[in-house]
């Protein structure tokens, strides 16, 4: 594979969430590995066609058993998709940049995975949730740059 040739890592398919095996159809997925994309970002307004998610940013996009899958972040190293519906068992995922096509890694697509995301702070893990405009949902004493929760707001 050439340098501008995306690779996915060898387990490089895991829980947005957890970063462990067992993608969930519907959840967020992260894909590591090398050559993933030649920017980093997240997907913008101007991305997205109506309601419609964007499949595509910047020429990178991402198949799961040969549906599209929603991006949402892309980065040389790194890619948060959304994974298609329906999926459950073995799956195939492939990364495609500006056409060229990564190595294919099967994946596990599980009914369910629980898992939090969770946001460091005070020397201990936190779960986190980020409001749809960016901000980290959390404890004003964990962290400066999100707002209150809802349990502190009432």
């Amino acid at each position: 594979m050439g340098a501008t040739t995306p690779v996915i890592n060898a387990g490089g398919v895991v829980s947005g969430a957890t970063f462990q095996p067992g993608i969930v159809a519907g959840s967020w997925v992260s894909i590591l590995g090398r050559n993933l994309s030649g920017v980093t970002r997240i997907w913008q307004g101007s991305d997205f066609s109506g309601n419609t998610l964007p499949t595509s940013l910047d020429g990178v996009q991402v198949n799961i058993n040969g549906q599209p899958a929603a991006v949402y972040f892309i980065s040389p190293t790194q890619l948060n998709v959304q994974a298609p519906t329906p999926l459950i068992g073995n799956v195939s995922v492939q990364v495609v940049l500006k056409g060229a096509s990564s190595n294919t890694i099967t994946a596990n697509a599980v009914a369910n995975a629980p898992g939090l995301f969770t946001y460091p702070g005070n020397s201990k893990i936190y779960p986190a949730a980020v409001y749809p405009d960016g901000v980290i949902v959390g404890d004003p004493a964990v962290t400066q740059i999100g707002r209150a929760s809802c349990r502190e707001r009432v």
